[in-house]
């Protein structure tokens, strides 16, 4: 059996205390989650979280996180891909962060909408429900008639 010598147990325990109280602070800590690698949709999650309302939402999405990126089909529509949680966002927003952001906003609530209701697919009423947050945001954020 090797024995240590004795500076070596007191150096060791002097460390003890540093350890625990660096371990304490990060316990609990969860890593915050990557809900895109945009760094555009990065700044619409940034005017989205701003808005009153929209910190609840960014909030459930770090709770919950889905993907969010560009797709790559041309229209100003939304796709889900609920099973895989990812979110393909319209390309031909990418240059406003407002409107980006208003985007983000309806995609993410009715992402929250299915999410609680435990549906498998987006109903219309959950697109509605969208549309109006979407407003809601609009008008939180100032969008006015220069950002379209």
């Amino acid at each position: 059996m090797t024995r240590l010598p004795l500076f070596a147990i007191r150096y060791s325990l002097s460390f003890m205390p540093l350890c625990l109280l660096l371990g304490g602070c990060f316990l609990g800590k969860r890593p915050e989650a990557r809900l895109t690698s945009e760094p555009s949709i990065e700044r619409a999650f940034d005017v989205l979280g701003a808005a009153p309302a929209g910190e609840a939402l960014v909030n459930f999405l770090n709770e919950n996180p889905v993907r969010f990126e560009y797709g790559n089909t041309p229209g100003l529509c939304n796709k889900f891909f609920l099973k895989k949680r990812k979110i393909f966002l319209p390309r031909e927003l990418r240059d406003s962060d407002k409107l980006l952001a208003m985007a983000v906003a309806r995609a993410a609530y009715i992402y929250r909408l299915t999410a609680t209701s435990g549906l498998d697919e987006i109903i219309s009423e959950e697109e509605e429900l969208g549309a109006l947050f979407q407003a809601r945001i609009g008008l939180e954020i100032g969008l006015l008639d220069e950002d379209f």
